[in-house]
């Protein structure tokens, strides 16, 4: 197997445990929405086993399990919507040959080379990491190298880090990055 297959495959292996991490994540939601209510459903049939109950309380109780009822029903709906308040991890598309965007958040994989070796900290050791295109958190021309690629291509950009840049030894340095796209997130 070469070197690009077992890329792809670890590729994949990363994005198939990120979509599991997600699912268990929901399941563990709707499961507690639906202990609430058998909790409350409990209270509510047996209500001589705690101490005892006045038609008032029943009612109130019944009044709280359906609004308990209709919340778990909610956050299960909400689950599967692209709600701006959600948390839910975005899909991450490993489809070969879907061009990036500008405003896209692609998942890369990368390793930066100065004079011809590989830099400290400039590599993200197969462990990919995520990137929002036009969001200026690379050094200049990172991003906007990567527009117009598509998911599975691995391109080279000749880049020149700020003269102003954090680390001494790369300020000013001539670099080049080899980046691979692994994926594009679903919005």
């Amino acid at each position: 197997m070469s070197s690009k297959e077992n890329k792809k495959l670890a590729q994949q292996r990363r994005a198939e445990e990120r979509a599991r991490a997600a699912q268990r994540a929901k399941m563990k939601r709707i499961g507690i929405g639906v202990a609430v209510v058998a909790v409350i459903a409990a209270l509510i049939v047996l209500p001589g086993k705690f101490g005892g109950a006045t038609d008032e309380d029943t009612e109130t109780a019944e009044e709280t399990a359906g609004e308990a009822e209709t919340d778990a029903v909610d956050e299960t709906e909400s689950t599967d919507t692209d709600s701006a308040d959600e948390a839910a991890e975005p899909t991450l598309d490993t489809t070969e040959g879907r061009e990036v965007k500008d405003g896209d958040t692609v998942n890369i994989d990368y390793t930066g080379y100065k004079d011809g070796e590989a830099f400290d900290g400039g590599s993200t050791n197969g462990a990919g990491a995520d990137l929002e295109i036009g969001s200026g958190t690379y050094i200049d021309g990172f991003e906007s190298g990567l527009i117009g690629k598509k998911v599975g291509d691995t391109v080279d950009l000749d880049l020149t880090f700020p003269e102003n840049y954090g680390a001494e030894d790369l300020a000013g340095a001539d670099v080049t990055f080899t980046v691979t796209i692994n994926g594009i997130y679903d919005k």
